[in-house]
């Protein structure tokens, strides 16, 4: 059986276990969310890259217009 000091020992430990999981899943979420922000923005500079592809080989003859 546990006396006292190993009782309050444990249960600091359980508290500072609990703290460093609960900021890793903030910061997991933080690093989520700027994840999905990136994408987005990956997702317009993509479109804007391929518009402007299409629109110079068409203007070069290269290529008739098709639907990438």
């Amino acid at each position: 059986m546990m006396n006292d000091p190993e009782r309050q020992k444990m249960r600091e430990a359980v508290k500072r276990t609990i703290d460093m999981n609960r900021a890793l899943l903030e910061k997991a979420e933080e690093l989520l969310n700027e994840n999905k922000h990136l994408e987005e923005e990956n997702k317009k500079w993509r479109e804007f890259y391929e518009s402007g592809s299409r629109i110079y080989r068409i203007s070069q003859g290269n290529q008739p217009p098709t639907k990438e």
